[in-house]
């Protein structure tokens, strides 16, 4: 399991290091998921604690934000249905890996400071719409965040 969350972190780091190479990477994978918008978030721990928050995510090609209401903010990259994203501001730091489709999304978590694991699954509560691929930069740093 621990391999796992490596290769995980990996894909975490390549995805958001590599990012000017995002238009190459459009052509060897399926299109990344558009989970931007608004989500209703629940998680539970294997410890028993449970949350549940709201997601505001803002999606830049590959790449994304989320801001969540309890505060804390995270990076992410998709690889077509494949979510992985890292909070960087607050508690465990935990990783979260899970699989979108269309206005659901969920998988698994683990804390970076301990060994603490869970699940989480959330649901879009606010649609945003993506642009037209006419409106789309076509440089490679047009997926990076600034």
């Amino acid at each position: 399991m621990k391999k796992t969350f490596l290769l995980i972190a990996l894909a975490l780091f390549l995805g958001m290091v590599l990012c000017p190479l995002a238009d190459i990477r459009a052509e060897i994978f399926e299109p990344e998921a558009n989970i931007e918008g608004t989500w209703n978030a629940t998680g539970t721990w294997e410890s028993g604690s449970s949350w549940d928050e709201i997601w505001v995510i803002n999606q830049t090609g590959p790449v994304y934000k989320i801001s969540s209401d309890s505060g804390w903010s995270a990076q992410g990259v998709t690889f077509g249905s494949l979510v992985i994203f890292k909070i960087i501001s607050s508690g465990c730091y935990p990783i979260y890996l899970g699989n979108s489709s269309g206005s659901s999304m969920g998988g698994r978590m683990k804390c970076t400071t301990s060994s603490e694991r869970g699940t989480w699954s959330a649901t879009r509560s606010a649609f945003v719409e993506p642009p037209s691929e006419d409106s789309y930069d076509t440089g490679a740093s047009s997926a990076c965040p600034n």
